[in-house]
């Protein structure tokens, strides 16, 4: 063949091949624009989905900051509340430092605890040894002296004059028998307690947490490396947000910084109180910028590529032409080599017959063969008899082997309510403190009633010799009088009033424990026997259990579909849904999210739990269902978790699926097959 040239492929007489080329080129350009705009466009989405991924992170953690706080205030105003219950009734014979050292007040988080009286002087406190000094001139002291608010103070941050730290404090008002002012119950909190909780989630090197009261001043502030407190924002763009809505999302810059944050914000329903989380906007962009950045050499190499091939196109057409005419030549060689084989194959055939001899012979060795197999085949009839006879052997080795197994499920169950038995202890202590204080303050309310009812039957009786001895409307007057004031000075109206809240907050908190000790019962109980069951109530059964573990490492997604009843054995399944559960959160370094989710689709139950934990390596998800594997730390794990999870839900006839990837989170998708009863 002839040498070629591109410029070839724009000369020479035909006018197809011209056009051919031309559009070659005009195409080769096309495909380099949409290629670049196609990146282009892919950066911008890139983008958007890093914005809505940070808000939704920080609306998340603006929800598990708020729940945090909300616990934390709960269980400051429960121990004013005790404060004040106990003073009110024993004066000055309270011993604070003793209900601590016998657990009857929480000591942490609080810095010190104590009964401020109506002069401003400490006179009882949780510090030892105990030290007094005069407190009148504090802001939480003063607000109570006009009126009883019958709410929990949340002061502003100031230094602590005992404790040589700043604290947050937070007062109730005492009221002496008579309803006049008798001084605070308080309890002081660090408020770096709060923002050493913030550091806890690493949002990035510019974010900022920030515990704000509806005042505007700072109880707590973590940003990046920098911790504060008592910063006044007011006038902010977060005040005019908190003014329109209790919980939002907004950007926003701060001028002392330089820096531009996506901020979620969430005020506390029942405390003046919001919190907020801001993340970095250039960092989020930034961060974006550099997933895409690895693509620029890519999109380079494509747009190379393209026009290395609108080169090689042209110089296939500059080519085509002297290929034309080896062809004619080719063809002429062709038909001579063709002539050529023609005599060869015919040798061939003469070759082909003497094989066909050949395999005559073999057929009768074949022949000879299968009589051999005959006797092969008599031999193996009677090894089946002795077979069978194994097989029988091996069924009863079978009956006892799932003796064994439910044994073992059994077991890891009970181990599994072992490690969780701290856990359950705490939920059941937290509403047994709150009824105990309502019992108490039940039992001076029956004081105060009992009073008020022996000044009535006094006022009565007078009332009545009043009116056998016909006296004055001036005596009558001024008994209904005194009974009055004693109906005040024993606040009845408040008591009746406050009668019912607390009953009915002792019975949730003795529905919390009843809930929690039925979930333990119907978790320990051994099954053997399949019944109809509702696999939603087992998830929520399991989630009660291991709750106390989740709630300090994760949020918790729920979203449960309607799910028909099905034949199983509830108890192993709910064993099944706890182990995966535990994992979960132990895959949960800081703070995470946990999903669940469950949907009925063609004959099958299906159970998601989804974490965003550390993942499983891809070298280890094979062996995660072995019996004793276990990637935890010696004495953290026995490795029977998920093969009895895995032996479970086989029995069942379902499956179960896992989906990793490091750094991001796993996915365990359980698969059970419904079952009519």
């Amino acid at each position: 063949m002839q040498k070629v040239s591109i410029g070839d492929a724009f000369s020479g007489d035909s006018p197809a091949l011209r056009n051919l080329s031309f559009g070659v080129v005009i195409f080769g350009i096309f495909l380099i624009f949409s290629v670049i705009m196609a990146f282009y466009n892919a950066v911008e989405n890139e983008k958007h989905k890093e914005l809505k991924i940070a808000a939704k992170e920080t609306a998340n953690l603006a929800r598990a900051f708020e729940e945090h706080t909300l616990r934390t205030l709960r269980s400051a105003d429960q121990a004013t509340l005790f404060l004040k219950n106990i003073y009110e009734r024993e004066g000055r014979a309270i011993d604070v430092a003793g209900y601590v050292r016998y657990g009857m007040l929480p000591s942490d988080p609080f810095l010190i605890m104590g009964v401020i009286d109506e002069n401003g002087d400490l006179v009882a406190g949780s510090n030892e040894p105990f030290v007094s000094a005069n407190f009148s001139d504090r802001e939480y002291f003063r607000v109570h002296i006009d009126y009883d608010s019958e709410r929990l103070y949340v002061g502003k941050p100031i230094m602590g004059r005992l404790a040589g730290k700043w604290a947050i404090q937070m007062t109730r008002r005492i009221n002496k028998p008579d309803g006049s002012f008798g001084g605070v119950a308080v309890v002081a909190v660090d408020p770096y307690y709060f923002s050493d909780f913030y550091k806890q989630v690493d949002l990035g090197k510019n974010s900022a947490v920030v515990l704000v009261g509806r005042d505007g001043i700072v109880r707590a502030r973590q940003a990046g490396t920098s911790t504060v407190a008592g910063q006044d924002l007011n006038g902010t763009e977060l005040m005019r947000q908190l003014a329109v809505s209790d919980a939002g999302q907004y950007v926003a810059s701060r001028q002392d910084e330089g820096i531009t944050r996506i901020h979620s914000y969430r005020a506390l329903l029942a405390y003046p109180l919001a919190v907020v989380v801001g993340i970095d906007q250039q960092e989020i962009m930034q961060r974006a910028e550099e997933s895409m950045g690895n693509y620029y050499p890519v999109v380079g190499l494509i747009c190379l590529g393209i026009l290395i091939c609108i080169l090689l196109l042209l110089r296939f057409v500059a080519r085509q032409k002297a290929y034309e005419e080896d062809l004619r030549a080719a063809r002429t060689f062709l038909e001579a080599k063709v002539e050529e084989r023609t005599r060869e194959l015919s040798a061939l055939n003469e070759e082909l017959k003497v094989m066909n001899e050949e395999h005559l012979a073999m057929n009768e060795e074949l022949q000879s063969t299968n009589r051999e197999l005959w006797d092969e085949v008599a031999m193996r009839r009677r090894t089946e008899g002795e077979l069978k006879h194994r097989n029988d052997e091996l069924a009863e080795a079978y009956a006892e082997l799932n003796t064994i197994q439910l044994q073992a499920y059994q077991q890891d169950k009970m181990a599994s309510i072992g490690q969780l038995a701290a856990g359950v202890a705490h939920e059941i202590n937290n509403p047994m403190s709150f009824i105990i204080s309502n019992l108490e303050s039940l039992h001076d309310y029956l004081g105060r009633l009992t009073s008020f009812i022996a000044v009535q039957e006094e006022t009565v009786a007078e009332l009545a010799s009043i009116r056998a001895g016909e006296g004055d409307r001036e005596e009558t007057a001024a008994m209904f009088g005194k009974l009055e004031d004693a109906r005040q000075a024993l606040k009845v109206d408040y008591v009746i009033h406050d009668v019912e809240s607390l009953i009915n907050e002792t019975l949730e908190g003795a529905g919390r424990v009843k809930d929690i000790v039925q979930d333990l019962k119907g978790f320990a109980r051994v099954e053997s026997e399949s019944r109809p069951a509702n696999i939603n109530e087992g998830v929520e059964s399991a989630i009660n259990i291991v709750w106390n573990e989740m709630k300090y490492k994760a949020s918790l997604n729920k979203d449960y579909g309607e799910l028909p009843l099905t034949k199983c054995n509830i108890g192993q399944l709910n064993q099944v849904f706890m182990n995966v559960f535990v994992n979960a959160t132990q895959a949960i370094d800081k703070w995470g999210e946990i999903s669940v989710r469950t949907w009925a689709e063609g004959g099958n139950i299906y159970v998601s739990i989804s974490d965003t934990g550390c993942g499983i390596p891809p070298q280890l998800l094979n062996r995660i269902f072995e019996p004793f594997f276990t990637t935890k730390e010696v004495g953290k794990g026995t490795g029977l978790g998920l093969s009895v999870t895995y032996d479970i839900v086989k029995k069942h006839g379902g499956e179960i699926c896992v989906t990793s990837e490091p750094g991001q989170g796993t996915t365990f998708t359980i698969i059970i097959p419904i079952v009519s009863g």
